[in-house]
């Protein structure tokens, strides 16, 4: 995790996974850059002119302080759930017991020890605070609020960086698939037209709508295979991570803000 200040220039960053070992899957700033650039060489950038562009940027200023999670929210949610169904902190009534930090019976270094025995309990503790999905208690004990660890972006005080370098990442790969492979290149798009910002706003509920629709069929889809591929024994064959997004944007500036679209569902 790292702090970032929304105040002047200069900004703070507080990196909390610093073992050499990232949370599960983090998906790394080499991981973006290099098909980033390597489009860009292909499209005629230079490396000069991407240098020059990134020197003249501004630094970033949000109106308020964020803290940046790095990692999946599964790989911090582990925490959670363990709390949940280990009997060694539930209470008479089976539900998580509020733990302190350290000593004690039972603590919640204990329980990330455990679960995450890579990172620094301080380290965990901090993430899901941040996050809300636990709180800490005026006698400083930490109380479990939610099974699975969530971040909703700037206004929340959270930025979970993977929701927005994954897809980020998959765009970049399935560009870089489309110029190297056409003859298979998969892309639909809707664009080079123009619409008020009332209008706008209404296709924002046209395509959250259908795109739902569709993103549950594929959904189904990819249950029924699962199971299809269960039942015939090919679990074992190689597996491929698809990724499926549905995004609206808009190239004027001061539209209205238009109704949070159709996330992308993904499968493991």
């Amino acid at each position: 995790m790292r702090r970032r200040n929304a105040r002047g220039n200069k900004t703070a960053f507080r990196r909390l996974n610093q073992h050499g070992r990232g949370p599960l899957n983090e998906i790394t700033p080499a991981e973006i850059l290099e098909p980033l650039l390597w489009l860009l060489d292909a499209v005629g950038v230079s490396r000069r002119e991407v240098i020059s562009i990134v020197r003249a940027l501004p630094p970033l200023k949000l109106r308020e302080p964020v803290i940046v999670v790095k990692g999946k929210l599964e790989y911090w949610s582990r925490i959670l759930d363990r709390w949940a169904a280990d009997t060694k902190f539930l209470g008479s009534d089976g539900r998580p017991r509020d733990l302190p930090f350290s000593g004690g019976d039972s603590s919640f270094s204990d329980l990330a020890a455990l679960e995450l025995p890579h990172e620094r309990p301080a380290e965990c503790r901090d993430n899901l605070l941040a996050i809300g999905s636990i709180v800490q208690l005026p006698n400083k004990k930490l109380r479990w609020r939610e099974r699975s660890a969530l971040a909703h972006g700037v206004e929340s005080g959270v930025i979970l960086a993977d929701e927005y370098l994954r897809p980020l990442r998959a765009l970049l790969l399935a560009l870089q698939a489309n110029l190297l492979q056409p003859e298979v290149a998969f892309q639909r798009a809707v664009s080079g037209f123009e619409i008020s910002s009332p209008d706008m706003a209404e296709l924002g509920s046209f395509v959250a709508r259908h795109g739902s629709a569709l993103l549950e069929l594929v959904d189904d889809w990819l249950s029924h295979r699962r199971q299809v591929n269960q039942r015939l024994g090919r679990s074992r064959r190689t597996k491929v991570r698809p990724y499926l997004g549905l995004y609206l944007s808009s190239e004027a500036e001061g539209v209205q803000r238009i109704p949070q679209a159709a996330k992308r569902r993904s499968r493991k």
